[in-house]
């Protein structure tokens, strides 16, 4: 026998073996009195029908929608309704010190893995450092299983502005983006950051490139820079 509340197996028969706790027999009571309850409701006004004096109130109702009004009736409805509603005021322009808290307080709460995209924990030698997607979890491990020292590291352009690159080689000095889709904010940015920093950022923008270092085809250099395939 299952509850036919919530169709659990019983452990401990309730209500005849109909039931498979308490709670699940008050949930039905309370359906059943609901039912009878409703059954009343709709036996009594069955069979009635609107008056004709209701009917009238009815038609009156319909003919007094803004449809049938005039034009002068219609232009004083929006201007009531326009009174009422008024504009929201425009937001006022933060300040130098709240874009800069706020770029920060973001970049700490990606950092930490509290966002809407999955996260993995990577060893990079020395401790687990937080990465993004799976596709940056490949290069984490490859870089690791290689030998090469790499970091997470922020980056602060444009006075108040930061950017964390997915990946930074200290024995290299360059910095790798992992990426599969590029939007021009996002290649606003990266340029940017280059302008302003001079830093080399090399680009792994496809799955086969990933494959190829995994199993040793190309090197960390072989990556093609920001710079060989958007103008900077």
């Amino acid at each position: 026998m299952k509850c036919i509340i919530c169709g659990k197996e019983p452990d401990i028969i309730f209500g005849s073996g109909k039931f498979c706790s308490k709670s699940c027999i008050c949930k039905y009571a309370s359906l059943k009195r609901s039912r009878e309850v409703l059954n009343i409701i709709n036996e009594k006004h069955r069979g009635n029908k609107h008056s004709e004096e209701t009917k009238k109130k009815i038609g009156n109702s319909i003919k007094n929608t803004i449809s049938n009004y005039s034009e002068e009736e219609k232009r004083m409805q929006k201007k009531a309704h326009s009174i009422k509603h008024k504009p929201h005021k425009p937001y006022k322009k933060w300040s130098m010190n709240s874009r800069m808290k706020q770029s920060l307080n973001t970049t700490t709460r990606i950092n930490s893995g509290k966002g809407h995209c999955k996260y993995y924990s990577v060893y990079n030698g020395k401790r687990f450092i937080k990465v993004q997607g799976t596709w940056e979890q490949r290069i984490g491990i490859a870089l690791t299983k290689l030998n090469i020292k790499w970091e997470r590291i922020i980056l602060s352009y444009d006075n108040y502005k930061h950017y964390t690159p997915d990946f930074y080689l200290p024995e290299y000095d360059i910095y790798l983006e992992v990426k599969g889709w590029m939007s021009e904010k996002n290649i606003q940015k990266y340029k940017d950051v280059i302008n302003e920093l001079h830093i080399t950022l090399k680009l792994i923008d496809n799955i086969q490139l990933i494959k190829d270092f995994e199993e040793g085809r190309i090197k960390v250099l072989d990556f093609k820079n920001f710079i060989e395939q958007y103008d900077v």
